[in-house]
């Protein structure tokens, strides 16, 4: 209610009933399985959601950060820290290509780092913003100083939004930088982790 009944926000609403139910229930919570359900259950109830693009993107994504990311993460441990946000990363740009280049005609390049950079700090305002708001909404004098992390958040993410904008290089240059990246990515794969059987 507070975000509007968007596709996206419908789907990950459906997703995390299912996950509560199974979980109530002692059942497997598979994300994969999850998204399938959710998705298959909201297009019988409102079968125009087939042509929402944000609806395609969102599913597309969590399809990529649930199978994809994973898989690449485990691959790419050669990264360090860096693997999982930049596995995730891969895997939702994989799910959200073939959507967005039939609607938009590219996929940009600076999404790789924008989305390493203002991930995590979008996912703690989300965490922390809604307990934040209620304490906020409860005892009004403390809004200012309990909402500060969540101002700063959101400034972060607004502030990568923009730079991203600026310095998407679009054409020629974007379809090089997006073979670098799978040339590293590839690298990154075939490279052994020092760590690896100790």
């Amino acid at each position: 209610m507070l975000t509007r009944f968007e596709p996206s926000i419908i789907r990950a609403g459906a997703m995390a009933a299912l996950s509560a139910t199974a979980f109530v229930l002692g059942r497997e919570r598979h994300p994969a399985r999850l998204l399938l359900i959710a998705v298959t259950g909201l297009l019988i109830v409102d079968p125009l959601l087939a042509r929402s693009i944000g609806f395609w993107l969102s599913t597309g994504a969590t399809a990529g950060v649930t199978t994809v990311g994973p898989w690449l993460a485990r691959r790419m441990r050669v990264l360090g820290l860096l693997a999982a946000p930049v596995a995730v990363t891969l895997g939702a740009q994989a799910g959200v290509f073939l959507p967005a280049m039939l609607v938009f005609g590219h996929v940009p390049l600076v999404s790789l780092p924008a989305n390493v950079l203002a991930g995590p700090v979008a996912g703690g305002v989300m965490l922390y913003g809604l307990p934040a708001g209620l304490l906020a909404g409860a005892v009004p004098a403390l809004a200012p100083v309990v909402m500060l992390p969540c101002r700063l958040g959101v400034r972060w993410v607004d502030l990568i939004a923009a730079l991203g904008a600026r310095l998407e290089p679009g054409g020629t240059a974007s379809l090089a930088g997006w073979l670098l990246v799978l040339l590293v990515v590839g690298v990154a794969m075939t490279c052994r982790d020092p760590h690896e059987g100790r």
